[in-house]
């Protein structure tokens, strides 16, 4: 079992995106703040001349979520059905049903949904940070 769990993290750790800069706080902290916006279902933007833009949705972020819960269906870690239950659930007993629990179970934790969201970032986080810095130096110079 152990040796199928490390499989199974390491072609998960083999998708992910290269670590933020760790000479770089302030891409860290982009990331990380903006990971929150993800979650509440907000897309994320950055860049403010056309050319400079970019972003990352909100539906790219269900998207990655999905994946990682499928990775740990196929992988064996729902070994209570929650991932059937909280559709049932759901379907069945709408806002009666507190379903945090079987979500959490799915994830693994809270933590892995801000870490997704985190990873969906970080290929962005040094052009946006950068950009940023830019826009903040050009209306500095501009007087605003």
């Amino acid at each position: 079992m152990q040796s199928a769990m490390q499989s199974a993290q390491a072609r998960h750790d083999a998708r992910l995106p290269p670590d933020v800069s760790d000479e770089d706080p302030a891409e860290l902290e982009w990331a990380e703040s903006n990971a929150e916006r993800l979650m509440d279902g907000n897309d994320v933007e950055w860049g403010y001349r056309k050319a400079d833009k970019g972003r990352a949705t909100a539906d790219e972020f269900a998207s990655a979520v999905q994946m990682y819960l499928v990775d740990r269906q196929k992988d064996g870690e729902d070994q209570k059905d929650a991932f059937a239950r909280l559709v049932i659930a759901n379907a069945t007993w709408g806002s009666r049903f507190d379903g945090r629990e079987n979500a959490l179970y799915l994830l693994g934790s809270r933590a892995n949904l801000k870490n997704i969201a985190i990873d969906l970032l970080r290929p962005h986080a040094k052009r946006a940070v950068a950009l940023d810095r830019q826009w903040q130096q050009e209306s500095e110079e501009c007087g605003f």
